[in-house]
């Protein structure tokens, strides 16, 4: 299963970033979530997990600090599958 598609219900803010971005959604089925980031080229620098309560909002804090300036992809996965990506950019 694909899961649900919520790529335009999640956003990334500031985009472009700096040090931190916070990962926000405000209608997410509640549920636990994979979070990862990935270079353009689809290798994963970073692997969290974050869990959605009741009121269907997400709104989590990613530290970019290891990561080097340049273009990723922020990937969401429910148990189901893919939920959505968003592209980051970092600068610094």
């Amino acid at each position: 299963s694909e899961g649900v598609r919520l790529s335009s219900s999640v956003r990334l803010r500031p985009n472009p970033a700096g040090y931190s971005v916070r990962l926000e959604s405000r209608s997410i089925p509640s549920g636990s979530y994979e979070v990862e980031i990935a270079t353009v080229g689809g290798s994963v620098v970073d692997t969290r997990r974050v869990t959605v309560r009741d009121s269907g909002q997400l709104q989590e804090v990613l530290d970019l600090e290891s990561l080097s300036s340049g273009y990723y992809v922020v990937r969401l996965r429910s148990a189901g599958g893919w939920v959505g990506a968003v592209p980051l950019i970092i600068v610094r």
